[in-house]
């Protein structure tokens, strides 16, 4: 891509997202107010949380990206893509979270949740190179982050706080005829039933 693309691409960029990031900035706070200011604990809780509270795949995102920044010396435009894609989708929103941070405090790890694609998309790029050199290593690699996430996964829904079965139990010991029963959040419906 030529400077004069770059430039207008990033000028286009700036002018579009702007708005977005004033309005952030400097709107009232009543309804953020419960966000607490940035810290480098938060930051650091935020990457533990899109990744899964996964060490692994923190290890082979930063790997990866890492990776990524090397190849970069090649001169050669794919890899110049892939560094600004992979790299820019994990930097941009956390970089732009925290520059909106200074007047209006966002950081959350909920709301950081998009850069989770990245950051997988920068462990396979280690995982694959790593399958270049040694394909012994990187089957155990795989296996070891498929096996940690899995874990995750499964230890994440059993430690879900809502107890749907005891909830309806309750309400069909103490229903009376002609009650009704609301349930709000209208998504909460299928978990009663």
């Amino acid at each position: 891509m030529s400077c004069s693309r770059r430039t207008s691409s990033s000028c286009a960029f700036v002018v579009l997202i702007g708005p977005a990031v004033s309005l952030t900035a400097t709107a009232p706070r009543n309804q953020l107010d419960w966000i607490a200011e940035p810290s480098l604990e938060r930051v650091w809780n935020l990457f533990q949380v899109t990744t899964g509270r996964n060490a692994a795949l923190g290890l082979a995102a930063a790997g990866g990206l890492a990776l990524l920044a090397c190849r970069v010396s090649t001169g050669t435009a794919a890899a110049a893509f892939r560094l600004a894609l992979v790299g820019g989708w994990v930097a941009l929103p956390m970089g732009l979270g925290l520059l909106v941070s200074e007047w209006q405090p966002i950081l959350v790890s909920r709301y950081a949740i998009v850069i989770t694609p990245a950051l997988a998309l920068a462990g396979a790029a280690a995982v694959a190179a790593l399958a270049r050199a040694r394909r012994e290593i990187a089957a155990c690699a795989l296996i070891a982050l498929i096996a940690i996430s899995g874990y995750r996964v499964v230890d994440w829904y059993r430690s879900t706080p809502e107890d749907w079965r005891g909830a309806a139990a309750y309400i069909a010991s103490e229903r009376r005829p002609g009650d009704a029963v609301p349930v709000a959040p209208a998504w909460a419906t299928d978990g009663y039933r």
